[in-house]
Order: structure tokens, then C-alpha cells, then sequence
């Protein structure tokens, strides 16, 4: 799968490592479990290694199109009601006019991991984001009304497209899909200079 990536260059460094299960490890990448950057007595970067489960939602426009999203944006009617959002889905950042997707039902679940590698050499640390077929024991869906999860089918699902939402939540949730990321891999790169120390701990799993 296509990788996307988000390069970001932090005013960061590295002039000591201390290292836990790769004794005597000086280049190459290094999985870390956490990996902790100090500046000057101030924590500018904590990270441990995550996992949980992500929700795949399903959305159409009046041609079948789908878009598959990780929530189920809804907000308040004036009779304190729960109503669900449409999204408006630009083609591209460049146009105006957007197509209309309404909620369809919810799908199943992903697993997600949050990674974090350190390159010893080249003073960068690679932030992963990535969804995968669901490996936990989930069955049911957040709300009993649209039914139980097909974990194998939102799988292959999120392959063809999967969008975060975010934010505060109005009758519509504006998308650009040529601007917003959809793979199911996502990394964001944080390049190090030399003044300050890494602290990591080797995954031991």
C-alpha cells in the first residue's frame, strides 16, 4: 500500500541516547515501545507505543458512492433530538462545489497502532499511524440499532478509502478528499538536531 507521509522538521536534537534491550546499538532504526526527547530540562516529546480499536463507518451519495469514516458525526436537533450529520465532500481543495454524503451504517472495527522508530543515524523519529484487520474480540456495535460489526468486511472497506473526523460537529462536516489523508498508513516525520538527549525503550514484543 501506497505510503503517505507528513514530513515535519522539529527544532529537536540528539547529543545522548539512553538505550534499554539494544545494547551497544548505535545506527540503524530502532523500534521503540517509548521514546522520550529532553531539551534543556523540559519534555518535548513522549510517545509509548499504542493499540485500540477504530470504528468504520459508512456513508453514500445519491450515485451508491461510498466514503468510509471512523465516526458517526451527529448533532442536537431543536427538540433534543440526535441527528445525523451529512459530510460534504469536495473533490479537490481547489472547487466549490461538494457532493452530499448521508450516514448508511456502521460496518465493524480495525485495529490501530500508534508506532514510534528511532533512526540512531539519521536523527529522525518516524511517528506511524496504521489500521489493519480487527484482532480483538469485538462483535457488537457501538449502538444496538445498526446491528453487529463485520470486522473482515470493514477491512476491505477502509482499503478503498478511510477518513478521520474531527472537530466539533455542525449539521455538516466539510471533507477535501484530495487534501485529507484516507490509507491505512500514515507516518509523520520528526527530524532531531544535537542538543538534546533521547531516552528510549526497545519493543521487547
Amino acid at each position: 500500500m501506497k505510503k503517505c507521509l507528513l514530513i515535519v522538521i522539529a527544532a529537536l536534537g540528539l547529543t545522548g541516547c539512553s538505550t534499554n534491550n539494544v545494547p551497544g546499538k548505535t545506527n540503524g532504526w530502532i523500534d521503540c515501545y517509548s521514546i522520550t526527547v529532553q531539551n534543556g530540562g523540559n519534555t518535548i516529546f513522549n510517545q509509548t507505543y499504542q493499540v485500540a480499536s477504530s470504528e468504520v463507518w459508512e456513508y453514500k451519495n445519491d450515485k451508491g458512492e461510498s466514503l468510509f469514516v471512523d465516526s458517526r458525526p451527529q448533532y442536537t436537533d431543536y427538540d433534543n433530538t440526535k441527528v445525523d450529520c451529512t459530510i460534504a465532500a469536495y473533490p479537490s481543495r481547489y472547487e466549490s462545489i461538494y457532493v452530499e454524503y448521508t450516514f448508511s451504517r456502521f460496518v465493524g472495527y480495525l485495529t490501530m497502532e500508534r508506532n514510534y522508530y528511532l533512526d540512531l543515524s539519521g536523527r529522525t523519529i518516524d511517528s506511524e499511524t496504521k489500521w489493519m484487520k480487527y484482532k480483538g474480540d469485538k462483535d457488537s456495535a457501538p449502538y444496538p440499532e445498526v446491528g453487529m460489526a463485520n470486522n473482515e468486511e470493514a477491512y476491505a472497506c477502509a482499503k478503498k478509502n478511510y477518513y478521520q473526523l474531527g472537530g466539533f460537529y455542525a449539521q455538516s462536516v466539510y471533507l477535501s478528499l484530495d487534501s485529507n489523508l484516507s490509507s491505512l498508513e500514515r507516518h509523520t516525520y520528526t527530524q532531531v538536531g544535537s542538543d538534546s538527549v533521547i531516552t528510549y525503550t526497545a519493543k521487547w514484543f
